[in-house]
């Protein structure tokens, strides 16, 4: 079976709300960096790759890349409201802009879900002293849908919208799964969590993009 990850793009991803928030430290500036695993139906794993976040300012750029060189990049400016992924068709590189009302239709199922906190940790990073442990919550949305992920409480991020699959929340989280068609699995765990300074370089758009808007894009992918 194949995958159209293609799909998953520019929507990776989610979070959670911490109950002591006020002893957390702001994450506004910094490097998130997950180990990706997709897994088929019979568990067994299909391909592996990275997910990197970096923020700076209000600004996120958001990097899929998997190592059978499928890549895919999101560039979002929150104080401007701009929404921008870079995808290639035959070749040429095209930045693809969203409009405000066209990025809220693909995020609107996530919002209004009710949280609830297990308290009960990811085993492994535990026994890990290099790894953030994280604490469990269960996400359920207006559809009855249940999604799972574990947090660490030890940041808040500036902008946890960042992470569309939970984006009234705070926090980072450690690992979480997305069910994908066909039965398949992606899987992130959280490897890298470094607030140190970005430059601001890699939030803009790459020289020899082509700016178009999403419904532009729409007619060339088909």
């Amino acid at each position: 079976m194949e995958v159209n990850i293609s799909r998953i793009g520019f929507f990776v991803i989610v979070l959670l709300f911490p109950s002591s928030a006020l002893a957390q430290a702001l994450f506004s500036e910094g490097v998130l960096e997950y180990s990706v695993q997709i897994k088929s139906v019979k568990d067994s794993v299909d391909r592996q790759g990275t997910y990197l976040i970096q923020m700076k300012d209000g600004n996120a750029r958001k990097e899929l890349k998997l190592n059978d060189g499928y890549s895919n990049v999101g560039i979002i400016n929150f104080n401007s409201r701009r929404y921008v992924f870079l995808q290639k068709i035959n070749h040429q590189p095209y930045a693809v802009e969203m409009t405000e009302k066209e990025y809220r239709k693909q995020t609107a199922k996530y919002l209004g879900a009710a949280y609830k906190r297990e308290g009960t940790w990811l085993p492994e990073n535990v026994e890990k002293q290099d790894q953030l442990p994280g604490q469990k919550w269960i996400v359920k949305y207006k559809d009855g849908k249940d999604f799972i992920v574990y947090v660490s409480e030890k940041y808040i991020l500036q902008h946890p919208e960042i992470f569309e699959h939970s984006p009234q929340l705070k926090g980072v989280p450690v690992f979480f799964q997305i069910a994908m068609e066909n039965g398949y699995t992606m899987s992130f765990r959280l490897e890298k969590c470094l607030p140190e300074p970005v430059s601001n370089a890699v939030f803009r758009i790459p020289e020899g993009y082509r700016i178009i808007s999403k419904q532009e894009y729409d007619k060339l992918a088909k």
